[in-house]
């Protein structure tokens, strides 16, 4: 599979993810689905790949507002530790042009920020899911 399909890939992996695990209604956490790419000189991308790089911080971000939503106190400087943490690896694969890495890595990506809110239990079958998301779609 070329590069350009497993960008593709990633963009329907992160709509289906935002279809299935995220409630639409939420507004999220604050600044957690900002990108911090540019804010610290991480640029080296194209539009493209700030698009998708964004995209799958707001869905990540998105997993944990949803799964978050009802506690007092969720962990938001942990779930923002893990997204900028994701984000680093993923704009990194990226810039390397490995963009069937940042599929791979997925379901990890998922299991991290969905266990800081949510029992391991669940973490890990949202963690399955997009396994088989990015099977289906890609790897």
């Amino acid at each position: 599979m070329q590069a350009g399909t497993y960008d593709e890939a990633l963009r329907r992996v992160a709509d289906q993810l935002r279809a299935e695990f995220i409630d639409p209604d939420l507004t999220g956490l604050p600044d957690a689905g900002r990108t911090r790419g540019e804010e610290e000189g991480m640029t080296g991308l194209d539009a493209q790949g700030e698009e998708l790089v964004e995209r799958l911080r707001e869905v990540l971000a998105g997993i944990a507002a949803t799964l978050g939503a009802g506690q007092e106190e969720p962990p938001v400087e942990a779930i923002k530790t893990v997204l900028h943490g994701s984000e680093f690896v993923i704009r990194g694969k990226l810039a390397a042009g490995d963009a069937e890495g940042v599929l791979r890595l997925m379901p990890s990506f998922v299991f991290l920020v969905a266990v800081l809110v949510a029992d391991q239990n669940r973490a890990l079958e949202l963690s399955r899911r997009t396994t088989e998301l990015t099977e289906q779609f890609g790897v």
